[in-house]
């Protein structure tokens, strides 16, 4: 059976053992102290901060370790830039239970720009204008073409 999705951070905290909770309350303070304007929320089930409606942050917390998660590609490679050493893959970063997050992170955080991060976006894919036809079809023939 899948576990319910949480309803908020808190709650989402809730759940964690005493030990892994510890880090991630500190993790939650960084990221909201860098992201100030950020609307908290969940995403893929763990906790995300969200600017001008698009998710730049999260984190989540695991038996041995927690993990920053950080979606803009370009904010990432800056990031991990200033964390040389550390396993930063694929948009994650992660820290051992008893360390904090920092500092470098939250001041790259704090100084990122959503205006920066659009060229990070799928580009929107095009319309395409259906060819008219003045002749119209049977409706059994028009049902045969949209199969």
């Amino acid at each position: 059976m899948a576990t319910p999705k949480p309803a908020d951070v808190d709650a989402y905290l809730a759940t964690q053992p005493d030990h892994v909770r510890a880090a991630l309350v500190q993790a939650r303070a960084a990221l909201r102290r860098a992201l100030p304007n950020a609307v908290e929320t969940i995403k893929y089930g763990m906790p995300a901060y969200a600017v001008e409606g698009r998710a730049v942050a999260s984190f989540a917390g695991w038996k041995t370790h927690y993990a920053v998660y950080i979606v803009p590609t370009d904010l990432f490679a800056a990031i991990a830039r200033d964390l040389v050493g550390r396993e930063a893959t694929k948009g994650i970063i992660r820290f051992e239970l008893d360390e904090p997050v920092p500092e470098a992170v939250v001041r790259r955080l704090a100084a990122w720009n959503p205006a920066d991060g659009a060229a990070t976006k799928k580009p929107a894919m095009k319309k395409t204008a259906m060819k008219k036809t003045t002749k119209t079809a049977p409706k059994s023939e028009q049902a045969k073409r949209r199969r």
